[in-house]
């Protein structure tokens, strides 16, 4: 019997969810840097592998990057996905995709499993046994459907709309829908997105004629768009689980999410809360208690399978301190669940996985250790590490 594992690090997956089922045409393409990147990036999913497995990443990457995948037996493959076997000519005995699609749902040898568990400890074997109808998957990542959600369990931003024309912007702006942003700031998001794609960000009423010309394209590809104010980000967090049942779950500890200046993910800081500041702590409490709910209305939807959610504290326009709970809904698994399972190896240690570009940084004290994962390449200057903290950095 063949036991080799597929890994499959779909990160482009929204272009997937992204296609419109009437037509015929397939997806638009993601630029070859950002298809570079993602495979980069994707591949930090080796820490769900076992020896024997195999990577699948959308452009080939050098397996001598991986500094995580050293000293073990794993194999990486790239092209199509459709036509993927193992390296005897078998089909592979398991699956593992960072998300759910109708592409990974031909490839499955056996249908998922609906496991019950209540072991924290089990969900990095859960994730090969339990995944999501495809259709589901999707549904659970459109923006429209999470704006749903959060406007059902009253955590939606002032002013944030779902809008289906040029039109319609500039009447919500008409409005003064932007005056809740940060100094007027807002932004539009497609319903499939991710790390920042596919979106405009602006200040104020006005649309010059470029930026009205790129709504006008986003409306055109996507129809429906998301509308939010930009607001002051004060500390971002994240939770992740699975899913398991119509009202069992298992949730993780929230974490600290790291985002650069313009949203893009750039970390996610694991470990225990005891000596976050009590505002801190106020806002990833409200998170967790927001997963639970999410997971939740995810499982009677008849979701199965990994998720997690994104929030924040922020200051609203008068000035005063607020928690956003749920900012965002992934239905699939995020680099929240990658550091989870990387920070298992470090018990009792806070550790932060960073994602940025050129050489791995060097350790520079005794506070923390840098533990290489994923070294720049030729093509694709991506890179990635662990920090594995002496005390908490709140204590610092």
């Amino acid at each position: 019997m063949n036991r080799t594992g597929l890994v499959v690090a779909n990160l482009d997956c929204e272009q997937e969810y992204a296609r419109d089922p009437h037509r015929r045409r397939p997806p638009d393409r993601l630029p070859a840097p950002v298809r570079r990147m993602i495979s980069s990036a994707g591949a930090l999913m080796v820490v769900f592998a076992r020896d024997g497995d195999v990577l699948w990443t959308p452009e080939p990457i050098d397996r001598e990057r991986v500094a995580l995948a050293r000293g073990r037996d794993i194999g990486f493959v790239s092209g199509q996905l459709d036509r993927q076997v193992d390296r005897r000519g078998r089909h592979y005995s398991k699956i593992l995709s960072w998300a759910e699609t109708e592409t990974i749902a031909a490839l499955r040898p056996e249908p998922g499993e609906s496991r019950r568990s209540d072991a924290v400890s089990s969900w990095p074997q859960l994730v090969w046994r339990v995944w999501p109808d495809p259709a589901l998957a999707r549904r659970g990542n459109d923006r429209r459907h999470g704006f749903a959600i959060a406007r059902e369990l009253g955590s939606i931003l002032p002013g944030s709309a779902i809008l289906s024309s040029p039109e319609m912007l500039v009447r919500h702006l008409a409005r003064r829908g932007h005056e809740y942003g940060h100094q007027g700031a807002w932004v539009l998001k497609a319903p499939f997105s991710a790390a920042g794609r596919q979106r405009v960000r602006r200040r104020g009423r006005r649309l010059d004629d470029r930026i009205r010309k790129r709504v006008v394209r986003l409306f055109h590809r996507c129809g429906e768009l998301v509308f939010e104010p930009w607001v002051d980000r004060l500390v971002d967090f994240g939770c992740v689980g699975m899913v398991l049942g119509p009202d069992q779950s298992i949730l993780l500890p929230p974490h600290r999410l790291y985002c650069d200046a313009a949203g893009v993910f750039r970390g996610v800081g694991v470990g225990k809360p005891d000596h976050w500041p009590e505002q801190v702590i106020d806002a990833a409490r409200a998170i967790g208690e927001c997963a639970g709910r999410v997971a939740r209305y995810l499982g009677r939807d008849g979701y199965r399978g990994p998720f997690g959610i994104d929030g924040f504290a922020y200051r609203d326009a008068h000035g005063k301190r607020r928690v956003h709970a749920l900012c965002e809904i992934n239905a699939r698994l995020s680099f929240g669940h990658i550091a989870h399972a990387l920070a298992a190896h470090y018990p009792e240690r806070p550790v932060t996985l960073r994602l940025g570009s050129g050489p791995v940084p060097r350790c520079e004290g005794a506070e923390e250790t840098i533990v290489p994962l994923l070294l720049p390449g030729q093509s694709d200057d991506t890179s990635a590490w662990l920090e594995v903290a002496s005390r908490h950095p709140f204590e610092r």
